[in-house]
């Protein structure tokens, strides 16, 4: 968690807590601190700060933190990464990448031939535990990791974290594709599943019978979220060589969840080329050291 900054009081206006803060280079009150990060847009220096959340505690005990913003805003695109578009609340991403999704969909762009440079997406789960102890997978159509884990999170209702989900697979040298394991029997690639809103069902053929009702396809082995202290996301960027040259003042999403919490995308910056990167979590407030 962030450090309590050193306040002040000025004659003017003894009612406030003056502080410096670093990211702005300006001197804010804990008020109007706790107002910029309730309405900073993804990649500014306000979203996602420990002290700024820490400030809105303060000003609202009562009240569950906000992190939604309304249809046509401006923000983080998960997918492509861009911020000066509007932003789609329903899908999560830009206008630029929901209209190459449509064209893509149709099979043709606005000339009227078929996309060519489009990367197809795929179908991506998680686990998530509802507050009443409820366990949901979670299913949507993505082209990154990172896309899957910013875009559930910021659609986590209250008290509801991301799970690790036990799963059993083996491998089978006649397709060269891992299964599924049944958890009951170890029967292999008899588990079914289907979607339904955006929610995955499974069944156990093979200890649960025929399955009720349409839609049933074999459940495929998927790549799995994964969680990590911020510390640990900070070293492996780091020491990610095709990252080296990169650099910017502003916050990008990374495909990791923050283990401290299991609420939160880590996002991460590197402010040189070649530097250190720093992570965050702009849900528990957890945030790497910064380079000595």
């Amino acid at each position: 968690m962030s450090a309590r900054p050193q306040y002040r009081v000025i004659d003017a206006a003894p009612h406030l807590r003056i502080f410096d803060c670093v990211a702005l280079k300006a001197s804010l009150s804990a008020a109007a601190c706790s107002d910029r990060w309730a309405a900073a847009q993804p990649g500014s220096s306000c979203h996602g700060c420990p002290l700024g959340r820490l400030h809105y505690a303060d000003h609202h005990p009562d009240e569950h933190p906000p992190r939604r913003r309304a249809s046509g805003s401006i923000g983080l695109c998960l997918r492509c990464g861009r911020r000066d578009l509007r932003l789609i609340r329903s899908a999560g991403i830009c206008v630029g990448c929901y209209n190459r999704f449509l064209e893509w969909k149709k099979g043709r762009n606005s000339k009227g031939d078929p996309p060519a440079t489009y990367r197809p997406l795929y179908l991506a789960e998680v686990a998530v535990q509802l507050q009443d102890g409820a366990l949901e997978r979670r299913c949507l159509e993505v082209l990154h990791q990172a896309e899957l884990a910013g875009r559930v999170a910021r659609d986590l209702p209250p008290g509801a974290r991301f799970v690790p989900e036990r799963k059993l697979t083996a491998w089978n040298p006649a397709t060269r594709e891992f299964e599924r394991v049944c958890t009951r029997c170890g029967t292999r690639g008899l588990i079914l599943e289907r979607e339904r809103r955006g929610v995955l069902e499974r069944h156990q053929w093979c200890c649960g019978g025929e399955p009720a009702g349409s839609g049933w396809r074999f459940a495929p082995v998927r790549q799995p979220v994964m969680a990590l202290p911020v510390e640990v996301a900070a070293e492996w960027l780091s020491g990610d060589p095709e990252l080296t040259q990169e650099g910017g003042e502003t916050w990008r999403a990374t495909p990791y969840v923050c283990s401290a919490c299991w609420q939160g995308q880590i996002e991460a910056r590197r402010q040189a080329p070649g530097g250190r990167w720093r992570c965050r979590c702009a849900a528990c407030g957890s945030e790497s050291e910064d380079e000595k």
